[in-house]
């Protein structure tokens, strides 16, 4: 009696196992169908696509997400790729962001630090000039996010990169 209860236990536990760990492969196709629409949606029509999909890899501009499609115009001819067969989205963007961000944070460190340079250097006072030199540095500082904003925006609207957008 013992024995067939332990056995119907380890039957009812092994098909437990198995109905959880069963393949849904309808369920992951749709969520990756959703992922892939919502990383180009903001970039088609238009954007430079790379797209990698089973072993081919295509290059062109995105025409957009229709049925079920990634609509992809390589040298001259529209290609459909089936959302299921992807596997990598890249896209081409310029670093125009990054680029202000960095000219930003540059600019104002370099122009603030001889700002402060020049404000102590150019006091005569022999007791020091209060904050004199710290107010200089500031307008400096201030001169330079400025200029490296709009410097680095410009180098960085200059320079493109491939960006991942489907799988993160």
């Amino acid at each position: 009696m013992k024995l067939a209860a332990v056995r119907t236990l380890r039957i009812a536990l092994l098909l437990a196992t198995v109905a959880i760990f069963r393949a849904r492969p309808a369920a992951a196709q749709q969520a990756d169908t959703a992922r892939i629409t919502t990383a180009v949606w903001t970039a088609c029509p238009g954007a430079r696509v790379r797209v990698a999909a089973g072993d081919s890899l295509l290059q062109g501009r995105c025409g957009g997400v229709r049925d079920g499609r990634l609509i992809v115009t390589s040298a001259g001819e529209e290609r459909a790729i089936e959302l299921v067969q992807i596997d990598t989205v890249w896209l081409r963007r310029r670093a125009t962001g990054r680029g202000a961000a960095i000219g930003a944070v540059g600019g104002g460190v370099v122009l603030g630090l001889l700002g402060l340079a020049a404000g102590h250097g150019l006091c005569e006072q022999p007791n020091g000039c209060g904050s004199e030199p710290y107010q200089i540095a500031a307008v400096a500082a201030l001169t330079g996010v400025l200029g490296g904003t709009l410097t680095g925006g410009f180098i960085g609207y200059n320079v493109t990169a491939w960006s991942r957008r489907y799988p993160r």
